[in-house]
């Protein structure tokens, strides 16, 4: 979808870009499991061994919003913690 919106969109100079976020604790996350540890699956020695916040992802988003990506149209940035190798070692 971010890639035909950017197609279709960047004749007006607006860039679709996509954040795709690793684990991220957010407050419908914290309802349905509450407490700091890590969801179940995810083993307890990935780098950042804990959950991400919304705020982990600040940064990429700016980056991708930001002049330095001005190339950058209907592209998924991946910002994760070194977890999915852990989930998906085999591939």
């Amino acid at each position: 979808m971010m890639r035909n919106l950017a197609v279709e969109l960047a004749r007006f100079n607006v860039r679709g870009n996509n954040v795709a976020p690793d684990t991220i604790k957010t407050p419908i996350d914290t309802k349905l499991r509450p407490g700091p540890e890590l969801p179940a699956g995810l083993p307890g020695n990935i780098p950042s061994a804990r959950p991400g916040k919304p705020e982990d992802m600040t940064g990429t988003a700016a980056c991708l919003a930001g002049p330095d990506a001005g190339y950058a149209i209907g592209t998924t940035t991946t910002a994760a913690v070194g977890s999915l190798p852990w989930i998906y070692p085999e591939q």
